[in-house]
């Protein structure tokens, strides 16, 4: 017993003494890789760079954060407003007719824009991964595009700060950090208002509530199944046809 304990243990010290070795060796290794091919001015360098890029993410974070707080109203400049002060409208030569989704979120319009725009709004922080895969397989399997990867909060970013921006993918990324700091200054309630009061409807109506006023002449609360469909197409493609097959597509997702 003692003399197998004995082997045992020698037998157990020469791996321990072979992996001590390795690990010195790699490490050796590397300072040697970085001693000949990073100099020490040159890590210097290297070091700058790093805490300078995050300085700069932080400095762009809080200006961004900042930016998120102010009132959106602040692009308005002409505003229809009620007896007691309440908003009713904008009519400005700029943004055109919109009127504010002031209903339940709970509404079947809203929660038809969740199911075809951002299945997942409540679980992502602002950008969505497995969303943007998923409109990836959709519209190649669609031969066509028939989802967009961006989220709500990504679209409520483009739609109130960037409007007119080329789509690129620097742009792209660029609004997926507004988006994820989004999440962190509101809650997914807020957002998702601040979404329905961005959207444009075409032909100068902006907003989902302007559109079920002026198409339907009745609040977003009350629309019917054919009504939800068109609001819901119409976000996708404002100047959507009535014949565009996408707005089939849309009731069989929603209503089979």
């Amino acid at each position: 017993s003692y003399c197998s304990l004995t082997f045992f243990d020698r037998v157990s010290g020469l791996y321990r003494e072979k992996y001590i070795v390795k690990q010195k060796f790699h490490k050796i290794l590397i300072y040697h890789i970085l001693g000949t091919y990073f100099p020490s001015f040159m890590r210097k360098i290297l070091l700058f760079i790093l805490l300078f890029s995050l300085v700069w993410w932080a400095y762009e974070s809080i200006h961004i954060y900042i930016l998120l707080g102010k009132n959106d109203r602040d692009r308005w400049n002409t505003l229809i407003l009620d007896r007691r002060g309440d908003l009713l409208g904008d009519i400005s030569g700029k943004d055109g007719y919109s009127i504010d989704y002031s209903g339940s979120l709970d509404s079947a319009l809203v929660k038809g824009i969740l199911a075809i725009e951002d299945q997942r709004f409540y679980e992502h922080g602002g950008t969505d991964i497995v969303g943007k895969i998923g409109a990836i397989r959709d519209n190649y399997e669609a031969g066509t595009i028939v989802r967009g990867g961006s989220t709500l909060t990504e679209q409520y970013i483009k739609n109130t700060y960037f409007p007119h921006e080329p789509r690129t993918l620097g742009q792209k990324i660029r609004e997926a950090l507004w988006a994820t700091i989004a999440e962190v200054r509101y809650t997914k309630d807020e957002l998702l208002r601040k979404y329905l009061n961005s959207v444009y409807m075409w032909n100068g109506i902006y907003w989902v509530e302007s559109a079920a006023n002026i198409y339907f002449s009745k609040s977003s609360t009350v629309l019917g199944e054919e009504e939800i469909v068109e609001i819901i197409s119409r976000i996708h493609s404002p100047s959507l046809r009535q014949d565009d097959p996408y707005k089939s597509r849309v009731s069989r997702k929603l209503y089979g």
